[in-house]
C-alpha cells in the first residue's frame, strides 16, 4: 500500500513537471509592469522620485523567455532631455518607443487612461555649518578638554531648490564622549530630507594639533570621450582632505574628474573617477555614477 501512495505521489510530480515544462516552451502572451528610468535628464534638474511609474506591456514568446524577461528586472529608459521644473507629462509614444529590444520577444504598450507625471524641481546647492550636537553638556567638556574643536565645519547640500532655500544648518549625530576609545572618531551626520544629499555624510573629528582640514569644489566638469559617448551630469562636486598648509595650494585644475567605457553600450552607467595630487585624499563626491550614451556612427 505504502509503495503504491509513493509512486502516486511520484507519478503528480513528474506529470507536474512535464505540464511545466510544456508551457515554458509553448507561445504565450502576457501582461508584465516595467518600472520607468528617467535618463538624460539636464543637470539642474531634479526629480522627485517618491514613487514609482509601471507601464503594463504585452509580451509574446516562450514561456521561458517570458519568464526570463521578468526576472531580469528590466526598466524602460525614458529620455528626459526636456524636462522643465514642474510637472512634466511622459509620452506614451515615447515610451512605446524605448521598450527594450529583445531578441526572442515581442513588446508593446497597453494603452491607458493613467496620466503619468513626473514631478521637478531646480537643482541647487550651497554651503552650510554644521553645528555638532552631544548627549550632555559632559560629553562635550570632555572632548574640548582633548583638544578637539568644533568650529569651521562645513558640508554641502544638494537637492531641490524649494528645500535647500530653507537650510541654513546641518547637524551631527548626538556625540558620547566614548568616542575618544576609538581609533577613527567618525561623527555621522543627521538626515535633512530623503531629497536633500549631504557631502560628506560624516566628519572625522580632529586635534588642534592635527590641522586636517577639508575643502570643496563645486561643479568641477567631468572629462569623456565626446567622440563616443555622451553623459548627464557633466559636473561634479569634490570634498578633498589634507593638511591645512598643502590644501591652501589646491586649486579646481588640480582635481580632475573623468569617465571612461570599455564596452560601448545603448545606455551605460559609468563610474566617476579622478586624478589628484598625492598630498590630498577624495573625502566625498556627487555623483558618484553618471549616465552615458553611446553616440551612433
Amino acid at each position: 500500500m505504502k509503495k503504491n501512495n509513493v509512486l502516486k505521489v511520484f507519478a503528480v510530480i513528474l506529470a507536474f513537471i512535464i505540464w511545466l515544462l510544456v508551457s515554458l516552451l509553448k507561445e504565450q502572451i502576457a501582461t508584465i509592469y516595467l518600472p520607468v528610468r528617467i535618463v538624460n535628464v539636464p543637470e539642474n534638474i531634479y526629480i522627485f522620485e517618491n514613487e514609482e511609474i509601471l507601464i503594463p506591456v504585452l509580451v509574446q514568446g516562450t514561456g521561458i523567455n517570458i519568464l526570463i524577461f521578468y526576472l531580469a528586472d528590466t526598466t524602460i529608459d525614458y529620455n528626459g532631455s526636456d524636462f522643465v521644473m514642474g510637472s512634466n507629462l511622459l509620452d506614451m509614444d515615447r515610451i512605446a518607443s524605448s521598450l527594450p529590444i529583445q531578441r526572442n520577444l515581442a513588446l508593446s504598450t497597453i494603452s491607458t487612461e493613467n496620466n503619468f507625471l513626473i514631478s521637478t524641481d531646480r537643482l541647487d546647492q550651497k554651503r552650510v555649518p554644521v553645528i555638532f550636537e552631544f548627549f550632555t553638556e559632559i560629553d562635550r567638556r570632555n572632548l574640548l578638554e582633548n583638544n578637539y574643536y568644533f568650529e569651521d565645519f562645513f558640508v554641502t547640500i544638494s537637492g531641490p531648490s524649494a528645500e535647500i532655500r530653507r537650510i541654513d544648518h546641518a547637524f551631527t549625530e548626538k556625540i558620547s564622549s566614548d568616542i575618544l576609545r576609538q581609533r577613527r572618531k567618525n561623527i555621522r551626520l543627521q538626515s535633512i530630507s530623503e531629497h536633500i544629499v549631504i557631502v560628506p555624510t560624516f566628519i572625522e573629528l580632529q586635534q588642534a594639533s592635527e590641522v586636517i582640514s577639508t575643502k570643496t569644489f563645486t561643479f568641477l566638469p567631468i572629462f569623456y570621450d565626446e567622440d563616443s559617448i555622451s553623459i548627464f551630469p557633466q559636473r561634479v562636486t569634490v570634498i578633498i582632505e589634507g593638511k591645512l598648509d598643502s590644501l591652501n595650494l589646491v586649486t579646481p585644475h588640480d582635481i580632475n574628474a573623468f569617465v571612461h567605457a570599455t564596452d560601448l553600450e545603448e545606455f551605460m552607467e559609468l563610474d566617476v573617477r579622478f586624478i589628484k595630487p598625492d598630498y590630498v585624499r577624495i573625502v566625498d563626491y556627487t555623483p558618484a555614477r553618471v549616465s552615458a550614451r553611446a553616440i551612433q556612427d
